[in-house]
């Protein structure tokens, strides 16, 4: 504690004795004014800060005019002599002569080179491993080395299950292992009045809704034991599916598949529940009937229980090639109705209790184990739970039903005791430091709520509670990716955003940097769903009116600009209309639509989709990636089916940093290392690449065939001119050096500007990442013809020559980061015949 003053008040003495405070460096004449901000008259505290600071902004507004004033009338020799003095200001100097300086350099020369005493060289290893720790230190998103503080700064601990045994008593999940599907629905309905049944969202949807999907696997399995136990009479644990899928690969750098075999092993005895998009399976577009029954195939056999499927139009046709695929499986076949609307506005023409009493007899018909109400955007108000259930029951007396709900209103945890009241056998909610704002609402809440209540879900709350505290600690890491949201809104009843949107919707908008209000963004949500005749908006339909509505703010424009103004419609809009998702049961606006699709051309069903060649897929990854980290399997098939940009971007990275990353401990993944920071971790042997284990040696491995590592930052080197660093890293103990490029912060836009004047220039649409460049210079293009692809987040652009012609130029290279306005391309318009 003395140290640690005395170097404070050694510091400061120092500082003054260096003359490096304003009043002293003003004095010496090297600065010329000291703006003040405004500071509270009574205590002397600063009020401003860099948001709000109009009397700072005064003073040096007034300093540039006057200083301007005063140099206006220097002349060149002046200036000159005004700036040396100040420079000469800066401390004593000595004048020497040329011969001076000529005696001294001979001096230095015969005296010869001074021996340097250096240290021992670190081994050099081309480790994956330590090539990754190196990047994450200067290269991570949130970087300490570039100043950024995590609010967690040492490693948690995991959550241990206090070497309990494993429940054995009858649940959801020993049921369906012994009497299979419809033996489980028919213990659902018999055991209605008994009590509610809970589904956790925690490891999949509360996360996607408050953290954009961003928790890794390994933070899921530090409490898996835990929640094994803890949870065993839950009804299920949704963990899988939906945004998760795309996430891991394209953000997480980690193998979704993976993160379901490691869970499943830790949790054998709750059952797992996955998002199944219908016949976008776990894409944003539709796919051939194979390719869908292949994913559902192997996620059944990886360790999926109950597939949640839907369709954001409610298409049951779209739905029934899944709902085959996942009893020809075994497993449970849980079809929604997406919720939307207000069925109690009698100026409700569209989504109307008679619209959802037709889905669920329908539902019903097709043979469906469960009936879901995925209400994506928390819509349905506790008011609505009686006359919903009376409907549902009417429709579908001999399917249980599943709630699931957002807390984004504040009100949903009213309406998920009055669906329990009212008879709902299942209903989703989430831990509660997980919970709430556009998550699910309070597992924890709910169970003390319902204790001693008829149907008690007979789970009591204070043994969730050790659940709560990790993940509150756990999620304090996110921090990056929590939204904006502190409290619950009313207004989401306007404007229909879906829980599961809203974080990632808010880290898009903050990621392409548009001049905006969050609110802006609210309200053109609202409009632009509108504009699209009201959809359901779930995933892939909310996708597109968020990247609609994203657009028109980057481009100032309202949603009726799109009927005068020409527009680059997002990839995702032009999907929607051209039918690729299906379409809604109303259909879309054909004025709209002919703006979209001006040719008019319509994408049919995937039924007419080609059928995938997997063996032919295979060929191409083998080809691709000759040398793969390990063999390529039927799982990463059908990855590269769903999304084959982001899995080779994914294999690439993979190739350049080895398997071992999902190991590596949160904060660092995100927020790389300090100097001296040192971390244990235990990675399985066949996640280490080969230099990495002739680094460390021989290491024996734990009970649960794990290799302990410990790395430890031990020194970062000073930048070179090419803005290369060398690093050291410990790795058990011994060091290692890596040399590795320094990407600069906030990368600057790469290109020119381009000029609106000139037709010919093909500028960019928005801020984001160049593409596929699909065009060459000198190529002939027709009007329309794609010239390359941009990308921000998740929204891709396709840019089009913008009349027929030759491309003259392409101004930017894939992997470029522009700003909006950017020449893109140059193209020269044909002659006219």
């Amino acid at each position: 504690a003395h140290k640690a003053k005395q170097f404070m008040q050694d510091a400061l003495a120092l500082c003054e004795q260096q003359h490096e405070y304003a009043h002293q460096l003003k004095s010496l004449g090297m600065i010329d004014s000291i703006i003040a901000e405004a500071c509270d008259p009574a205590t002397g505290v600063p009020m401003e800060s860099y948001r709000q600071f109009a009397y700072c902004a005064q003073g040096i507004e007034a300093f540039v005019a006057g200083s301007l004033n005063e140099l206006r009338g220097l002349s060149q020799e002046q200036l000159v002599g005004q700036r040396c003095h100040k420079f000469a200001a800066i401390g004593q100097w000595d004048v020497f002569t040329p011969e001076q300086m000529e005696q001294l350099a001979a001096a230095r020369r015969a005296a010869g080179p001074v021996p340097a005493k250096s240290p021992a060289k670190p081994e050099k290893f081309d480790s994956l491993l330590v090539r990754y720790l190196a990047d994450r230190v200067v290269n991570a998103p949130h970087a300490v080395f570039k100043g950024h503080v995590p609010v967690v700064q040492a490693a948690y601990q995991p959550l241990r299950a206090a070497h309990e045994p494993m429940p054995t008593r009858p649940n959801a999940k020993s049921i369906l292992d012994a009497r299979g599907p419809d033996g489980l629905r028919q213990w659902l309905l018999e055991n209605r009045d008994a009590r509610v049944l809970v589904t956790d969202t925690t490891l999949r949807d509360a996360h996607q809704s408050l953290l954009a999907t961003r928790v890794r696997t390994v933070d899921m399995l530090q409490c898996a034991d835990a929640t094994s136990r803890i949870l065993h009479d839950a009804f299920s644990l949704e963990m899988w599916g939906g945004a998760t899928f795309d996430v891991a690969y394209r953000f997480l750098n980690e193998d979704p598949w993976e993160r379901l075999r490691l869970l499943r092993q830790k949790i054998p005895n709750v059952c797992f529940q996955m998002l199944l998009r219908g016949s976008n399976a776990v894409g944003y577009s539709n796919y051939p009937n194979n390719a869908v029954r292949e994913c559902v195939l192997l996620a059944a056999r990886s360790g999926i229980d109950i597939f949640r499927i839907f369709d954001c139009f409610n298409d049951l046709n779209s739905m029934r090639v899944s709902l085959e695929a996942v009893k020809d499986a075994g497993k449970v076949a849980e079809v929604c109705i997406c919720f939307s609307g207000d069925f109690l506005d009698p100026n409700e023409h569209i989504y109307t209790l008679d619209y959802y009493r037709g889905l669920a007899r329908a539902i019903a018909g097709m043979g469906a184990h469960i009936l879901a109400i995925k209400d994506m955007a928390g819509l349905v108000k506790p008011q609505m739970a009686a006359p919903l259930m009376a409907a549902l029951r009417e429709a579908a007396p001999q399917l249980p039903i599943h709630f699931h709900t957002h807390n984004t209103s504040s009100a949903a945890l009213t309406t998920v005791i009055n669906m329990a009241a009212n008879g709902c056998e299942i209903v989703d909610l989430a831990i509660s430091a997980m919970a709430d704002l556009t998550s699910q609402p309070s597992l924890n809440a709910f169970l003390a709520a319902m204790k001693g209540m008829p149907r008690d879900p007979a789970i009591d709350y204070l043994t969730v509670e050790p659940l709560a505290s990790y993940w509150a600690t756990v999620r304090a890491l996110y921090e990056p990716f929590e939204g904006n949201m502190k409290t619950g809104t009313a207004r989401v009843y306007d404007n229909q955003i879906p829980g599961g949107q809203f974080s990632n919707l808010y880290a898009q908008w903050k990621d392409m940097r548009i001049n905006c209000t969050w609110d802006e963004v609210l309200d053109m949500y609202r409009d632009v769903n509108r504009l699209f005749g009201d959809v359901i908006k779930v995933t892939p339909s909310s996708k597109c009116v968020g990247d609609m509505a994203l657009y028109l703010l980057s481009k100032h424009m309202t949603c009726e600009d799109v009927f005068t103004r020409p527009v680059s419609y997002p990839e995702s809009v032009k999907q929607l209309f051209r039918g690729e998702l299906g379409f809604p049961h109303h259909g879309l606006p054909e004025r709209l639509k002919a703006r979209v699709l001006p040719e008019g051309e319509c994408q049919s069903a995937n039924a007419a989709l080609a059928s995938v060649d997997f063996g032919a897929i295979m060929a191409d990854l083998q080809r691709k990636f000759p040398s793969p980290p390990r063999p390529f399997t039927d799982l990463d098939v059908i990855s590269r089916v769903m999304y084959p940009k982001v899995f080779d971007d994914y294999m690439a990275f993979v190739s350049k940093f080895g398997m071992a990353v999902p190991w590596m401990p949160t904060v660092v993944f995100y927020y790389g290392m300090a100097v001296g920071d040192r971390y244990t971790v235990h990675v399985p042997r066949s996640e280490l690449d080969p230099e990495t284990m002739r680094a460390l040696g021989e290491r024996p491995e734990n009970r649960e065939g794990l290799v302990e590592v410990t790395f430890e930052l031990v020194r970062v080197g000073p930048a070179s001119y090419e803005h290369e660093r060398t690093l050291v890293i410990a790795l058990n103990g011994k060091e290692h050096s890596v040399k590795l490029t320094v990407k600069p912060k906030g990368a600057a836009s790469a290109g020119v500007k381009a000029n609106p004047a000139d037709k010919s220039q093909v500028a960019s649409p928005m801020a984001g990442v160049v593409g596929t460049v699909y065009a060459q210079p000198g190529q002939a293009v027709k009007k329309g013809e794609k010239l390359l692809a941009l990308s921000a987040m998740k929204m891709d652009l396709q840019i089009p020559s913008p009349f027929d012609g030759t491309v003259s130029s392409i101004n930017v290279k894939a992997g470029d980061t522009i700003s909006s306005g950017i020449l893109l391309a140059v193209v020269t318009p044909a002659l006219p015949n």
